[in-house]
């Protein structure tokens, strides 16, 4: 098991595989009041030491506005967009960000499953460029158009192969009044859509596994609960929320 994971895949393996205790890091943007229900809340960028399955030792790595703070593979950079729009990384060490592009908006997304290619979109939730997934050598800077989804996104998240996805497209882009998530093979596209093969069932914010084994929903509108499913889509188990905090 990967011992690097934002804290959110982070949440999803502590619950998944409860006999294990989990010790590396962990990384977010540290909300600094601005609501942002559809993007994220824009903070320092942060880094959690965790022992025993615990958080500890808060470090600021970037102290500035930033979000979608996300972890290399190899657990030595941690990637973020500023508000300006600069895709940029750090050491996880700390130290001076290295800019790496700059993207027409900073509600894009962000993901690193892939060694040296950081993953991101150009656009969020319902703006056109949230429709292509792009990603970017942090070493040369090299830049490769992934994929163009049918529609807009919301969310995506991409196994360490950088193919298996979970991604969750903007409200009713689906075909229906409010969004579902999928499993998505980047390398042969699906089609969007409600109740096709892929469609794990309506939900929000949307997770895969490094080993793209196992996916992550909420399980409803309220968001108290969430739904684990295994690739196959058969659904493993759902908890709340509260029996996860506690």
């Amino acid at each position: 098991m990967k011992n690097t994971l934002p804290l959110l895949l982070l949440c999803l393996w502590l619950f998944y595989l409860p006999s294990f205790a989990v010790n590396g890091y962990a990384v977010s943007a540290h909300w600094n009041g601005k609501n942002e229900n559809l993007y994220g809340g824009y903070g320092k960028i942060m880094r959690y030491e965790i022992r025993n399955s615990k958080s500890e030792n808060p470090t600021v790595l970037y102290n500035g506005e930033a979000r979608y703070a996300t972890i290399d593979t190899k657990g030595q950079r941690v990637a973020f967009i500023k508000n300006s729009g600069t895709i940029a990384f750090v050491s996880i060490n700390g130290g001076k960000e290295t800019d790496l592009a700059q993207v027409p908006s900073s509600k894009g997304y962000l993901d690193w499953p892939d060694g040296d290619w950081l993953y991101y979109s150009k656009g969020g939730y319902a703006e056109s460029g949230s429709k292509e997934i792009w990603k970017i050598n942090v070493n040369t800077k090299e830049n490769k158009k992934v994929i163009t989804f049918s529609t807009t996104m919301w969310q995506w998240s991409l196994a360490n192969d950088g193919d298996k996805a979970c991604i969750r497209p903007s409200d009713g882009e689906d075909g229906g009044g409010t969004g579902h998530v999928y499993r998505y093979l980047l390398s042969s596209p699906s089609n969007i859509k409600q109740n096709n093969s892929d469609d794990l069932g309506f939900g929000c914010g949307n997770a895969i596994s490094p080993d793209g084994s196992v996916l992550m929903r909420f399980d409803n509108y309220s968001h108290n609960s969430i739904a684990f499913h295994n690739w196959d889509r058969n659904k493993i188990k759902s908890v709340s929320i509260g029996t996860m905090n506690g």
